[in-house]
């Protein structure tokens, strides 16, 4: 509010008022002088003006001539942000936009001096840099004699507009959702819901001169079947609620009914009694209409959605199902709400989560997504689909829309199709081109390093085919070769690295294996399981296979493997039938060796040979014998001793070890039955004999048989054979260790297993490696910085500890001081028969 000293001492006192668009009038002055008539009339005014000025919706803001803030009211920093002390005092342009602060305030001054007034849209800069939509009417406040003494300028707030164009105009093209140029309509009226005053806008808005409305009812224009919302709206202002926002239709002086959205504030006097109430109305009309049409077309697709033999999902950004299609039923065999809640990716395959988890980025960005996933149903079986995936805005939310159709007999028949052309119709094995990829996969996936692991190819001949084919028809001779087949496919473990080659050929791939020689076992296995008569027309035909091999290492070509394979096959042909050769003599004089060990192992077996000795285990503190480990011998005939490193590497390449560890395990429960009962056995146990079918049920056995209590029993694993843990042998160490059987990881230190298996498994013991032992006495601080934790650990962890290969008092001194509660080695005893 200014106040000037008027020529003849009369006092002058006046608050602008908006008048967008109107004349010289547009800022009035309510003037007082003297005359208590007239001073009543100027202070009603002067109330009724700053009741708007203090209860409009919209901001106000007034400057003097040069663009410094002198006021603002409210709603100015409702909108804005800027509290009052951030503004008053500096120049408006710090609310215009930074990018285009200097041509908003040029645009600015041009309208002004153009005219009285002007409106526009501007960008609002808030505080925080943040810019807002705002509808910004600007008009002069002249003084008395005329003369621009600042302005007054009108803010609204159309972010909520801007946000519906937008979300509406993505969701419905073909309606224009907002007038780009609505400007809210702001009236007075009083307890009677007479209007007293009207801005300007009314005639951008509605058609009516504000001078046509004032004096009249607030209802007159309102559609007769929204004038009960207008009176209870009236009625709850005049119980003193305020900010009660509504939606009526109201008629435009063209005759038409428009939808507004009014919020009616109430005004009031200086002792804060009401005096009457402010509206705000904004037209909209093509929003209402707008949402209608949007209501209908999300009924519509609804309906579309639920009635679709496609499977329709909606889903959030943290991945659950929001929303699922009634086609889920038929499709999948869940009932909707079964399946709402859920993660989307617990209804896909297992093995299919990580490919469709790779490429649900895109779906994210805004892109689309695809792929085929086996989908679980509510019987727990899979089935294929193909799953399109898009993101979806609306507004402020973001979600999934997936589609997902059945393509399971699509899939299937393009896996029997692919079948066909990669198999062999006689015999169901691989043809040569797709063996030919796998091998080339496997030799890439071979470690680099030299004398690394090796793939090997066996190129399996049938002997005397062509004999077959030429006296009993090629059909027979088709038989011997499906016959051969399915005795090829008994003895590999994957029947995937078997294939037919050409004419009388077979192809079977060994990977990964540790020497090539190895593959001379496998060939030797594969030539006796081909063996066996076959009877055709009454005739009986004794088939034979020649074999030849090929290694290759990182770097090889599979067909340059497959060349030389049958290359050997040829060699072992003319060498006479029913043999393999390799394509390198050293690995044929290798394999040869290996054979020929393997038989003496397996007699030494059957004659028991194969002999457990025992080195005692002492407890460090003491010295005192608390049992034995069982260590393999091989004692032959003769009296000559075969140390463990001659011949247990070939068992562990072969099903001996397994019978080798049962040989031992049962003959050291006989030696422990005789031994004091407060001693122990700690029997070795290797990894393969570990996974075998019955083991569980074979100690189990041996046990029983002996009678010892199963406390007296310590298993022995490799800290190695820890990563090969399996849920079946998780089961089976528990299932023994619930009978009282106590484990102990062997040679811990050396392998690369984790701490969780000591947590996760049935442990009860740890023995610390030899080589950590023999670093002790050399000094090693690494090694006895080790030891000295593992012994932390164990301890933490409440097990048994045992250190191995204990030679001299010092070492022994040393861990006993470190924390080893037991000791092993040739300072307490060498290996030796017990008994």
């Amino acid at each position: 509010m200014t106040e000037t000293i008027a020529p003849g001492n009369a006092r002058h006192s006046s608050i602008p008022v908006q008048q967008a668009g109107d004349d010289a009038s547009a800022a009035r002055s309510a003037t007082a002088i003297d005359d208590v008539a007239e001073q009543q009339r100027y202070e009603t005014q002067l109330r009724q003006s700053e009741a708007v000025f203090h209860n409009t919706l919209e901001g106000i803001l007034v400057t003097d001539e040069d663009g410094i803030v002198l006021r603002v009211n409210p709603a100015f920093t409702a909108i804005t942000g800027w509290q009052p002390e951030q503004v008053v005092g500096r120049h408006a342009q710090l609310l215009a936009s930074a990018d285009h602060r200097q041509e908003e305030i040029d645009w600015v001054r041009g309208d002004l001096t153009s005219g009285p007034g002007f409106q526009r849209e501007f960008m609002i800069t808030r505080p925080d840099g943040a810019e807002s939509p705002a509808l910004v009417s600007v008009n002069p406040i002249p003084d008395p004699t005329g003369a621009v003494t600042g302005y007054v300028a009108v803010i609204t707030d159309i972010s909520d507009r801007v946000r519906a164009e937008r979300a509406l105009a993505e969701s419905e093209k073909n309606y224009r959702l907002l007038a780009e140029n609505a400007v809210d309509v702001v009236t007075m009226v009083d307890l009677s819901g007479a209007f007293t005053w009207v801005s300007p806008s009314s005639r951008d808005v509605c058609g009516y001169e504000p001078a046509d409305l004032i004096g009249g009812r607030s209802t007159m224009t309102v559609h007769p079947l929204d004038v009960p919302v207008v009176e209870a709206v009236m009625a709850r202002a005049n119980g003193g609620e305020s900010g009660i926002y509504h939606e009526v239709r109201i008629l435009t002086a063209a005759g038409q009914y428009h939808w507004m959205a009014v919020t009616a504030s109430n005004a009031v006097d200086e002792d804060g009694a009401v005096v009457g109430h402010i509206t705000s109305a904004r037209d909209i009309h093509d929003l209402v209409l707008a949402r209608q049409a949007l209501a209908d077309s999300e009924h519509r697709y609804r309906l579309l959605a639920e009635n679709a033999s496609d499977v329709i999902w909606q889903v959030s950004t943290d991945g659950r199902l929001e929303w699922a299609s009634e086609s889920v039923t038929a499709m999948l065999g869940w009932d909707p709400g079964q399946v709402l809640g859920r993660m989307a990716e617990e209804l896909i395959h297992p093995d299919d989560r990580y490919r469709a988890s790779a490429t649900d980025g895109d779906g994210h960005s805004g892109g689309t997504t695809a792929g085929r996933y086996r989908m679980l149903r509510a019987d727990g079986s899979f089935r294929w689909m193909s799953l399109h995936q898009r993101s979806v805005h609306d507004g402020d939310t973001t979600f999934q829309v997936v589609t997902l159709r059945d393509v399971q007999e699509e899939v299937e028949a393009r896996a029997e199709l692919e079948h066909v052309i990669e198999h062999d119709q006689l015999t169901g094995l691989a043809k040569l081109p797709a063996t030919l990829t796998r091998i080339d996969a496997l030799l890439a996936a071979l470690p680099k390093r030299p004398q690394g692991r090796t793939v090997a190819v066996l190129c399996v001949g049938v002997d005397s085919l062509k004999s077959v084919n030429e006296a009993f028809t090629y059909a027979a001779g088709d038989r011997v070769l499906i016959t051969v087949a399915t005795r090829l496919a008994s003895v590999c473990d994957n029947p995937e690295l078997l294939a037919r080659g050409s004419g009388d050929e077979f192809l079977v791939v060994l990977p990964n294996l540790a020497s090539g020689a190895d593959a001379g076992i496998v060939a030797d296995q594969i030539r006796l399981a081909c063996k066996g008569t076959i009877t055709i027309g009454g005739h009986p035909i004794e088939p034979t296979v020649s074999i030849g091999i090929a290694t290759g290492q990182h770097g090889s070509r599979a067909e340059e493997l497959v060349r030389n394979a049958n290359l050997a096959k040829r060699q072992a042909k003319a060498n006479g039938h029913d043999r393999y050769e390799f394509v390198d003599p050293r690995l044929a004089n290798e394999a040869r060796r290996r054979l020929t060990i393997e038989a003496d192992i397996r007699d030494g077996l059957r004659a028991g040979q194969l002999v457990p000795w025992f080195q005692p285990i002492v407890e460090l503190d003491g010295g005192q014998v608390v049992g034995y480990e069982a260590l393999v011998r091989w004692v032959r005939p003769d009296g000559s001793l075969v140390l463990p490193d001659q011949f247990l590497p070939f068992a562990e390449r072969s099903t001996l070890i397994t019978e080798l560890d049962f040989a031992v395990l049962t003959q050291s429960m006989q030696t422990l039955k005789a031994l004091p009962p407060q001693m122990h056995v700690a029997v070795n146990v290797s990894a393969s004999t570990l996974t075998s079918p019955d083991y569980l049920e074979r100690v189990v056995e041996t046990l029983s048989r002996s009678g010892v209590d199963p406390a007296r029993l310590h298993l022995e694993f490799t800290e190695t054979a820890l990563l090969g843990v399996t849920d079946r042998v998780r089961d089976i160490m528990s299932d023994l260790a619930q009978l009282g059987v106590r484990w102990y990881v062997d040679d811990f230190g050396t392998g690369y297993s984790s701490i969780a298996h000591l947590r996760d498994l049935p442990i009860a013991g740890l023995k610390l490696d030899r080589s950590f032992t023999s670093g002790l006495a050399a000094d090693d601080l690494t090694c006895e910085r080790l030891a000295k934790a593992l012994a932390g650990l164990a301890d933490g962890l409440g097990l048994d500890t045992v250190a191995e290969g204990v030679e001299t008092p010092a070492e022994a001194a040393v861990l006993r001081a470190q924390g080893w509660q037991h000791g092993q080695g040739w300072l307490y005893g060498r290996p030796a028969p017990l008994g």
